[in-house]
């Protein structure tokens, strides 16, 4: 019995050959196969890139709560169990604000594998308030209003961030603006695991 679905395969496996046959196509795989590669080096590069700038630390720090804007509560404490990324910034400081809109977009991309909190420095409640007003960011930000906080840690330079491991031990430091779309949250744990 011949019919339509006999025929096809037949028809689909010639036109396949004849595809195959043409020396363009190779040419196009090769090249497509390059880029994706090429792609994924220059990705690795860029994540090698943005890790360099973290280094470890070896310093023990106390957990601290802090007040938002709003007058919540944000605890170091409550993260306990997923690894944290600390960011202490001020609105008034330029390469703070500028990689805070990647900071917020790491934030969000990598919600699931990494907790972020912003800790800003010398802050009135309102300024912070029309601050992420104008860049939201879905992580909660603490007021340090007299640098208590900042000072524990042992912030003297801004921006800088702290990666604490599941146990809330500070184990990377960054004390200069990140290219956090340059970033994943898998290459910065990996880093503090090491």
């Amino acid at each position: 019995m011949n019919n339509e679905a006999d025929i096809r395969p037949s028809t689909v496996s010639s036109r396949a050959r004849a595809v195959l046959r043409k020396p363009r196509f190779y040419v196009l795989a090769l090249l497509i196969a390059a880029s994706i590669g090429g792609w994924k080096i220059y990705v690795a590069h860029l994540q090698d890139e943005m890790l360099a700038h973290f280094t470890p630390v070896a310093a023990e720090f106390a957990p601290f709560e802090l007040k938002d804007a709003y007058g919540h509560a944000v605890s170091l404490s409550a993260k306990r169990g997923k690894p944290v990324l600390l960011y202490f910034f001020a609105t008034w400081h330029e390469e703070s604000v500028a990689s805070w809109e990647a900071l917020a977009r790491f934030g969000a991309r990598e919600r699931g594998r990494i907790n972020v909190i912003g800790i800003a420095l010398d802050e009135s409640d309102l300024r912070i308030r029309r601050f992420l007003g104008q860049q939201p960011a879905d992580f909660p930000v603490g007021l340090d209003h007299n640098r208590v906080t900042a000072d524990a840690w042992e912030v003297n330079t801004l921006p800088t961030a702290y990666v604490l491991d599941e146990k809330l031990k500070a184990r990377l430091v960054a004390v200069e603006s990140i290219q956090w779309d340059r970033l994943s949250a898998n290459a910065l744990l990996k880093k503090l695991r090491q």
